[in-house]
């Protein structure tokens, strides 16, 4: 479930049962945050906030980098 208001952007990790209740969101921001990006976690929501002017290339390197974090953060925990 991904949405967006103004330049705030959530999207939510989808997680196997046995999995609900681990720290996933704060996993993604332990593993964005040396990759160079910061992003909120709440619970398992994922949540970004760039400012409005933000140019295209740097919302690609976001994504990318998001995705490489979700990707490391899912191998450490096995889901």
């Amino acid at each position: 479930n991904v949405r967006s208001v103004g330049g705030m952007v959530a999207g939510d990790l989808r997680l196997p049962e046995a999995l609900r209740n681990a720290r996933a969101g704060y996993a993604v921001f332990r593993e964005a945050v040396p990759r160079g990006a910061l992003l909120r976690p709440l619970g398992n929501t994922l949540y970004w906030l760039p400012p409005l002017n933000t140019p295209q290339e740097d919302l690609d390197a976001l994504a990318r980098i998001t995705t490489d974090a979700i990707t490391a953060a899912r191998s450490r925990m096995g889901w």
